[in-house]
């Protein structure tokens, strides 16, 4: 597991293009997490070209 800022995400996924080709991104989140926040990680990976990604969640 990779945990990023919220702030470098775009960066990162840029900077990793080619050690996470063709493999599943996870969102994963607690009950803390804002909605906004995720579709803002959603939308970056989305612009990242990274279309494929699951939610997971924690309880």
């Amino acid at each position: 597991m990779v945990r990023l800022t919220l702030g470098t995400l775009l960066d990162e996924f840029n900077n990793r293009e080619k050690n996470i080709e063709g493999q599943t991104v996870v969102i994963r989140g607690d009950r803390k997490a804002d909605y906004e926040t995720i579709i803002k990680v959603m939308s970056d990976l989305n612009r990242a070209g990274k279309p494929t990604f699951i939610l997971s969640t924690v309880k």
